[in-house]
């Protein structure tokens, strides 16, 4: 948590509420060198599978508590 703090102060990283809860989230300048990067390095199609694994498993655990 302090390492986002950090980043906070510095404004690489954003801070938002929503209903209460803290939520943060890239500039977009550093999201899309955050991208770039990825790209060059050969990492953005791995990193996107593993992004996607993730909503889907919240999704259906979600899905699953709800029913």
């Amino acid at each position: 948590m302090e390492d986002l703090s950090s980043l906070v102060d510095k404004s690489l990283v954003m801070k938002e509420d929503a209903r209460g809860v803290a939520c943060y989230r890239l500039h977009e300048t550093m999201r899309a060198y955050a991208a770039r990067r990825l790209d060059e390095a050969g990492d953005k199609v791995a990193v996107e599978r593993r992004c996607t694994d993730y909503y889907v498993q919240t999704a259906q655990c979600m899905a699953l508590q709800a029913s």
